[in-house]
């Protein structure tokens, strides 16, 4: 579908380090579908990789949140937890 080469596409500019692109095209996804986990999940990683991790914290909440057997998305919060200080709360992850 759509959306799946969208996210392909926002994924490949947040390797590159296209981020701000990669945000914009997520955040349309998102906008489309708010219940679309794996689309707050990939725009999660965006912030992470921008060492926006309280960003990074609130998208990968809201995707566990949507699908609370993700189990990457609770790995990725691990490390958003991590990163941002907070180690007891990464390993509880």
């Amino acid at each position: 579908s759509d959306s799946w080469a969208r996210r392909g596409r926002s994924h490949t500019r947040g390797l590159l380090g296209d981020y701000d692109l990669a945000l914009t095209e997520l955040g349309e996804l998102i906008g489309k579908d708010p219940q679309d986990a794996l689309s707050m999940l990939e725009r999660g990683v965006i912030w992470f990789q921008k060492r926006e991790y309280e960003k990074s914290l609130t998208d990968f909440d809201a995707a566990i949140r949507l699908d609370p057997l993700f189990v990457r998305a609770y790995a990725c919060r691990s490390q958003a937890r991590l990163m941002a200080g907070n180690t007891v709360a990464a390993l509880q992850d």
